[in-house]
């Protein structure tokens, strides 16, 4: 289930930093009671810390070309959207959770 990366520039600015996170892939609530409610790809880092993710050119709103990745332990590479309120995905690969190893 390996997927190559797009280029930077096919992804956002190249201005701001490519970030490379790792965590659990979970398609969870967004926006919740209000107009823009749906479901979206987030990860769980291992941190803790919950961030959502965006693929370049899909519909915010419709399922996303990363739900299959759902429940999988993964590595997302991507850049900070506006705000840095969501990660603009460039590409993902499974990956085996260090504690399996």
């Amino acid at each position: 289930m390996d997927e190559t990366p797009e280029s930077a520039s096919e992804v956002g600015s190249s201005s701001k930093p490519l970030a490379i996170m790792r965590g659990y892939l979970l398609v969870l609530p967004h926006a919740t009671a209000s107009k823009s409610e749906s479901f979206a790809p987030h990860l769980v880092c291992e941190d803790q810390s919950v961030v959502r993710l965006h693929v370049k050119g899909e519909n915010p709103f419709g399922a996303s070309s990363l739900n299959p990745f759902h429940g999988r332990f993964v590595e997302i590479t991507g850049h900070w959207g506006p705000r840095n309120r969501s990660l603009l995905v460039s590409g993902s690969n499974a990956k085996i959770p260090p504690f399996l190893k």
